[in-house]
């Protein structure tokens, strides 16, 4: 196709509702562009297809237009389309975001040149068009994190400060347990502290209720506060204690301090509890019962459970989230607030000054209440000096403290809310045992660091006998030669044959290991001989995790070990062994 020559481009705006029109634009283009290229592709689609006011493709347009040629990223959209693969197209897509994301620029960007990809319904090499292509989420986006766990992970964050594995699941149960009752401490406190509030104001309530002088409420309040040693943020507002209709509902620091008793006696997902209306809670004199809550990440719905009066925190967090419910209730009817959906029970209630013509205050009905959590959550976990774990983490710390306490695999499913057993078993090797895993590792890869010694001259090393003041030297124990086998505790070990891995860090008093060029290499060949082989290794069984299981063990960490500290040599025999593979692979 011939080059396109027109350096101007005219955006055209079509007629909004009210029937304005915007002011036509030009896009001047100081350079050529091929026919079938994704920027030819884009400017003849937003062309055919007005807008009714100034978007934000128009902004990001221009921004393309003049930085196409400045940044390697924004040069595909040069590429003609039916020479480009699905694949490539996601690769550049990811580093356009990475572009946006290290220059400190709006998202809002490439999320709209993308869209104008999707819109072009251009067809690919491979034949596809390319709105087929996979949706993209950023890797700095919050909601592309894992829900049930947080960034930092609590189990492994005690584990990694251990020095061995030695009694390392007691050691973690007592720490996860004493995070676990410092949180419930914590909440438990902000609502009894809640209550004595209510308590201490109850005369001056009776005596002058609405009629109370704003400065001497405020004047209460504090006093109250500060003869208590109490957060502000507990009392709330002046509203919630001296007026009538307000009385009893819980300002946004309390809701969450209930929130928080509730995920640690039934740990649900946040935005279950969030969720529940009415009809999902039936609240019973000695019970409350929570039945068809919908999990939002399956659209399935939950079992029902029974909250009981012998569960004394969870029942104070239900009996004042009733209350709560009940007024804001009222408070909704009594001012006819108009409301787009059914009130939920963590809904919460505000005031708002009125105009001069009407200066009443009046109240208004936040339903926002998730996204003010993280406010309220930090002030939170820094008044009471907590360790910092998000609300959905608290789901994860309440499972860890169950399965160290013994808990069954269907007890940690009912808990959760699993649908079925396999789900559970997903989980505790996702978020709990793999933590013990890691931890094993790296008690492992410590001992290869106290006890090893690393050198790349061959002509120091290369089948020579390394000795120090009493002790000998290992190899590797993989199935290396064993270089001083006399003080093996292997009775059958003679010089020349191949080392039991198992003795190198137990009982063996050669408990050193060299590495060498020759040493390092033929580890990196055994590692891909156990790859090669594995099917055949546990074809016997009792064998294999008799003898082989703990040398592939052993192989594979040395490996790692090998890799993070001498990186290059790693690198330079991997490209040996996989062009060496590669050529059997073609005969």
């Amino acid at each position: 196709m011939p080059n396109v020559t027109t350096r101007k481009v005219e955006l055209k705006y079509a007629v909004d509702k009210l029937g304005n029109r915007a002011s036509e634009s030009i896009l001047e283009i100081p350079f050529e562009y091929d026919a079938g290229s994704f920027l030819d592709l884009i400017l003849t689609y937003r062309r055919k297809h007005p807008k009714s006011y100034r978007s934000s493709q128009d902004s990001c347009l221009r921004f393309l237009i003049c930085n196409l040629t400045e940044h390697e990223e924004l040069s595909f959209f040069l590429s003609k389309a039916s020479e480009v693969t699905l694949e490539q197209l996601c690769s550049h897509r990811a580093s356009l975001y990475q572009l946006f994301i290290d220059k400190n620029l709006p998202l809002s960007y490439p999320t709209a040149l993308c869209t104008l990809l999707t819109k072009t319904n251009a067809k690919l090499k491979c034949g596809r068009p390319v709105r087929t292509w996979p949706r993209f989420r950023s890797k700095q986006s919050a909601s592309n994190k894992a829900r049930q766990i947080q960034e930092k992970d609590t189990l492994w964050e005690v584990l990694k400060k251990l020095d061995s594995t030695e009694n390392a699941k007691e050691k973690s149960q007592g720490e996860i347990t004493l995070i676990h009752k410092s949180y419930l401490n914590a909440a438990v406190h902000d609502l009894k502290s809640y209550e004595l509030i209510l308590q201490k104001t109850e005369p001056f309530y009776n005596k002058y209720k609405s009629d109370f002088p704003s400065y001497y409420s405020r004047k209460i309040i504090l006093n109250v506060c500060n003869r208590l040693s109490l957060s502000r943020s507990i009392a709330g507002s002046r509203f919630h204690h001296f007026h009538p209709l307000m009385r009893g509902t819980l300002p946004p620091r309390v809701l969450l301090a209930a929130l928080v008793i509730l995920k640690i006696e039934y740990p649900l997902n946040t935005d279950v509890y969030l969720d529940l209306t009415e009809c999902n809670l039936t609240f019973n004199r000695t019970s409350v019962i929570l039945d068809g809550a919908i999990k939002n990440k399956t659209s399935k719905e939950l079992p029902a459970h029974t909250f009981t009066n012998r569960e004394r925190d969870s029942w104070l967090a239900w009996k004042l989230l009733q209350t709560h419910f009940e007024k804001t209730k009222q408070i909704i009817v009594h001012y006819d607030i108009k409301m787009r959906r059914e009130q939920h029970l963590f809904d919460w209630v505000s005031t708002r000054n009125g105009s001069r013509n009407n200066p009443l205050i009046r109240f208004n009905l936040n339903k926002d209440f998730q996204y003010l959590v993280n406010k309220s959550y930090s002030l939170f976990i820094e008044e009471h000096s907590l360790e910092k774990i998000t609300l959905d983490g608290l789901r994860n710390l309440v499972a860890t403290k169950h399965f160290l306490d013994d808990a069954t695999v269907d007890e940690i499913k009912i808990l959760l809310a699993h649908a079925d057993r396999r789900t559970a078993e997903h989980y505790i090797e996702q978020h709990i045992t793999s933590a013990f895993l890691r931890h094993n590792i790296l008690c492992f890869m410590r001992e290869f660091e106290k006890a090893s010694i690393i050198t790349v001259e061959s002509s120091e090393l290369f089948n020579v006998e390394v000795t120090t003041d009493t002790k000998g030297y290992y190899e590797i124990g993989d199935g290396s030669s064993c270089i001083n086998p006399y003080d093996s505790p292997d009775s059958h070990q003679s010089k020349g044959d191949l080392c039991n891995g198992k003795y190198c860090h137990s009982q063996c008093k050669n408990n050193r290991i060299v590495l060498n060029r020759q040493s390092i290499y033929r580890a990196l060949l055994k590692r891909e001989y156990y790859r090669s082989h594995y099917f055949f290794m546990i074809s016997n069984k009792e064998k294999f995790e008799a003898f082989e299981a703990e040398k592939v063990v052993f192989n594979a960490l040395l490996c790692v070990f090998i890799q993070q500290e001498r990186p290059t040599i790693y690198r330079h025999f991997m490209e040996i062994i996989n062009n060496v593979e590669s050529k059997k692979e073609d005969k």
